[in-house]
């Protein structure tokens, strides 16, 4: 580490560049991975104390290291000498080895010659100066040198600094580093403290100093946004640190001064008098808009993950400011949301969007804000996605739309009143679709994925009113007739869409936000609802028009029953076990297994055969399933190789099971068969499974490769179309041996199976194929009273006594 870090300083890049990926190797060797996005890989660290006990010999050399870097920094302000904006090459590794750093809950002995604690005085003096990433650097390296035991000590002697309002004036640079000071010790030393009543001690004793220095808050008297905003910053750090405390007493002092502070900093110009865009107030700006709703209301995630940061989920929150407390709430919500500055908006909208989701708001029903959200939401959030030109803005926009909706759903199929609510349930049937006009034709022009992930979740809530229709009873079949069509293009259009979106060549958002429609379009829910209205037509009878709208209805729901069912295996595990939790409230018996996804396909299934089991189209559908799953795709002349590149082997989702669903799919076909069913209809489909397999041996013999461990039945592409094929054919022979009279028909069959026996002889070596023939063959030999003399070479080998053609299933 020591040649890596001198290594830096070489005037040769090749050197330079070699000490980078050795520093970088090192470091994750010596301190761990650090994951930014979750504190759990921080707390795995090391402590400073234990780091530099572990590696002795770096102490000094970092000491020394440091000694010589800080004797460059000029913090006394502007210079005109070059060394003042020199940085020495030795200080950005050392700074980020020592950020990497957690912070030791006891302090070292006195006389301790590896004490992190000595580097206080270099790393406070980096924080301070003009360059601006060294100072964010070390004011994160300072987090690891401050045991627990002088956190309270060292806070106060750091915020005691800071001038007061009688004094107003100092370097930028220099209150801008004692800010992120204090950001980045209370953010990760304070927080993770165990002794509550300390952490009420820092937060009153900061609480007394920082309401002597709020003019660093103020724009009319600071003219420097970026402090400004650190000083919320602080404040946002202390808000969180008092609401993990079981009994804080200066809680409400912290909220009065943060909300004072933030409105008027969201009160300002927010051109701050320049003729030009400044970044920088755009910043302050959506600080102070972050801070202020903050304050208003504490979103149930954000105390989730402070409850996930300290490990204590016992504790209970303290309650927030009343909504009576803020009079102007509405107006000056409305104000952030339609604000010129689209950093303001996207703060408001993503704080209008937690408040939306929380289930434990502090507002009542009677309050201001749920109100106006009952009366105008809608309609503003619609003018607003006209008008509005940001992406990310224009996401939030229908994220909240979505949001809205679902709520107000719940709450009407709760039996909760929703009459004085506008939203998607409540409007009529040419606004419905006059709204799903627009969001067709935004989501045709937009270009953002997520953007279009959350289109979808909207037109599912249009889908979920429009599908009413069907059991809608107030107006006559004539009066409804011109809109079922209608209805039907729609839901055609929905389902066609996620089916395309949850293919698993799609990014994983994008199969997200498949499944988060499939679930708020409320489709699935609806299959028992269709179930009784759909029915097998006689063929000298024209089925009226509403019926065959069900019909076509109840097919786009199997089909997105099933669109479902492929998401159920999808590789990402958050998709999974969400998808698996929320389809098992549309089964009937209440029965929970969130973790068990094979349990979650088996309830599918038997849920839509309870459903669908007397409809003849679902036979069919369940048919053309197991066919197109075990169908292969014919080798290319001279390229019949099996051995695949590696590059296609990525695209596999190796959590997908194709077997399991067939399995799935020829249990219910066996269970569901009925003397009802069509002869010709089983005999077609026992003949497509026969001609696929004679097909796929005549294009795989020849081609096989001798180096097939077992043969080449064991390959995977084999294995699948081979058993698939070898199990629809025994489905469908079982149904005709079990309801056929005819015995032309059983004498073809065994004919039939002497010519695949020898087809198949190449492939029988695998044990699972070879024994699925042998059950195919005993099948016909039982419904025959006669033994297949002509087969007896072909099925020599070992039998497993008892095989379950459903062995996945038992």
């Amino acid at each position: 580490m020591t040649v890596a870090i001198r290594s830096f300083s070489s005037p040769y890049w090749e050197v330079r560049n070699s000490a980078t990926l050795a520093y970088t190797a090192l470091l994750r060797r010596m301190v761990g991975f650090l994951n930014v996005q979750k504190r759990g890989s921080a707390r795995r660290g090391l402590t400073g104390l234990e780091f530099f006990h572990r590696y002795p010999l770096l102490h000094p050399f970092i000491y020394g290291e440091l000694k010589a870097a800080t004797d460059m920094l000029d913090t006394s302000g502007p210079s005109d000498s070059n060394l003042a904006n020199h940085v020495h090459p030795s200080l950005w590794p050392i700074l980020i080895l020592l950020s990497r750093l957690k912070p030791s809950p006891i302090a070292s002995e006195s006389g301790d010659d590896l004490d992190p604690f000595v580097f206080m005085p270099f790393i406070m003096k980096c924080s301070t100066q003009s360059n601006l990433r060294v100072r964010v650097l070390a004011s994160r390296a300072l987090v690891g040198l401050v045991s627990n035991e002088k956190l309270q000590s060292v806070l106060l002697s750091i915020a005691s600094t800071l001038p007061s309002n009688e004094v107003q004036g100092g370097p930028f640079n220099y209150l801008h580093g004692v800010l992120l000071q204090l950001g980045n010790l209370l953010d990760t030393n304070c927080r993770d403290l165990a002794d509550d009543s300390k952490k009420d001690q820092i937060i009153e004793q900061l609480v007394n100093v920082l309401s002597k220095c709020t003019w660093m808050a103020s724009p009319l008297l600071c003219p420097c946004p970026i402090i400004s905003t650190s000083f919320l910053r602080v404040l946002v750090h202390m808000r969180a640190i008092g609401c993990t405390c079981s009994e804080s007493k200066n809680l409400r002092d912290v909220y009065k001064l943060h909300l004072d502070l933030s409105t008027s900093c969201l009160d300002a110009d927010a051109s701050y008098g320049f003729s030009y865009y400044d970044p920088t107030v755009a910043e302050l700006r959506e600080q102070a808009a972050v801070s202020y709703f903050g304050c208003v209301f504490q979103p149930s995630d954000e105390a989730a993950e402070v409850f996930q940061i300290t490990q204590r989920p016992n504790l209970q929150l303290q309650k927030v400011p009343e909504a009576l407390d803020f009079p102007d709430l509405k107006d000056r919500l409305l104000r952030c949301i339609s604000d010129q500055s689209y950093e303001v908006r996207l703060a408001t909208l993503k704080w209008f969007l937690q408040f939306l989701k929380s289930e434990d708001s502090s507002f009542s029903e009677t309050g201001s804000i749920w109100h106006w959200t009952n009366n105008g939401l809608q309609v503003m959030l619609l003018d607003l996605l006209e008008k509005e030109k940001n992406h990310r803005c224009e996401n939030y926009i229908l994220r909240i739309l979505c949001q809205w909706n679902l709520l107000m759903f719940k709450k009407a199929s709760n039996g909760e009143s929703v009459v004085e609510g506008i939203y998607v349930g409540s409007l009529s049937y040419d606004s419905v679709i006059h709204l799903w006009g627009r969001l067709t034709s935004l989501y045709e022009s937009t270009r953002h994925v997520k953007t279009r992930g959350t289109l979808m979740s909207c037109l599912a809530i249009c889908v979920k009113h429009l599908t009413g229709l069907f059991f809608d009873e107030n107006e006559s079949e004539k009066e409804e007739e011109p809109r079922w069509s209608c209805v039907i293009d729609c839901v055609s259009y929905f389902v066609n869409l996620v089916k395309e979106k949850s293919s698993s060549s799609e990014q994983v958002n994008v199969r997200q936000a498949s499944a988060e429609a499939i679930i708020a379009s409320g489709i699935l829910e609806q299959a028992k609802l269709i179930g009784p209205l759909v029915s097998n037509h006689d063929q000298t009878l024209s089925p009226s028009k509403f019926q065959n709208a069900c019909d076509v209805y109840a097919y786009q729901i199997l089909e997105m029953w099933f669109t479902c069912i492929k998401l159920l295996e999808d590789e990402d595990d958050l998709i999974r076990s969400k998808l698996a939790t929320d389809v098992q409230k549309c089964f009937s018996a209440a029965v929970e297994v969130p973790t068990q996804v094979e349990k979650v396909l088996e309830l599918s299934f038997d849920h839509l055969s309870s459903v669908f089991g007397h409809w003849n189209e679902y036979f069919l559908y369940l048919s053309r399933w197991v066919f197109d799953t075990a169908d292969y795709t014919a080798p290319l002349k001279g390229g019949g190789d099996l051995v695949r590149r590696v590059f296609d082997k990525e695209i596999d989702n190796h959590h997908e099971e194709k077997l399991l669903i067939l399995q799935f799919c020829c249990d219910h076909l066996q269970k569901l068969a009925n003397r009802d069913l069509p002869q010709a209809q089983l005999l077609d489909w026992r003949s497509k499974f026969q001609s696929k397999l004679l097909s796929f041996a005549k294009d795989h013999v020849g081609k096989q490769r001798e180096s097939w461990v077992g043969g080449v039945g064991n390959h995977k592409d084999v294995f699948l179309p081979l058993y698939g094929n070898l199990l629809g054919l025994y489905v469908f022979s079982n149904c005709i041996f079990r309801f056929s009279t005819d015995s032309n028909d059983k004498k073809a069959m065994v004919a039939d199976m002497v010519e695949l026996g020898e087809a198949l002889k190449p492939f029988l070596r695998n044990p699972l194929v070879s024994n699925m023939f042998r059950v195919v063959v005993r099948l016909h030999e039982k419904s025959m009273d006669n033994s297949l003399v002509d087969l007896s070479s072909v099925l020599a080998g070992e039998i497993w006594e008892g095989f379950d053609p459903y062995f996945l299933l038992r």
